[in-house]
């Protein structure tokens, strides 16, 4: 994929991710559908060290599937969630795929589909 680029919605902030990435999927979970104001969220797995990272966000840390925290960067101005670490893998970056500006979005699998809503399964 090379370097890619993502930003929050009103621009402030913005970040830069660079190379493939490791996985790519589509996780149903109630704490994603809430989080993302949606039926689901579309994530993209990379090394963090391949992530330079946006210079005005938020944390919020919630628990994730495995119990463990999962630190969530947004824009404190328009929301936007930009990309989380997950502290059960550590080293990895999960990016909001929506955020950037030229993703090759492609799931390679669906997490929590039992979660789904009926309107929304694209499994």
């Amino acid at each position: 994929m090379g370097k890619l680029t993502g930003k929050c919605h009103c621009g402030k902030n913005t970040f830069i991710v660079e190379g493939d990435s490791e996985f790519q999927f589509i996780c149903y979970c109630t704490d994603c559908r809430e989080l993302n104001g949606g039926g689901h969220l579309c994530g993209m797995v990379f090394d963090e060290d391949k992530l330079t990272k946006a210079k005005d966000t938020q944390q919020y840390s919630y628990a994730g599937g495995s119990g463990n925290a999962i630190n969530l960067h947004f824009c404190p101005v328009c929301s936007t969630q930009l990309y989380a670490f997950p502290t059960a893998f550590k080293g990895k970056v999960v990016v909001r795929a929506n955020t950037l500006s030229d993703a090759r979005f492609e799931s390679q699998q669906s997490l929590f589909t039992e979660s789904a809503f009926e309107w929304d399964k694209s499994i």
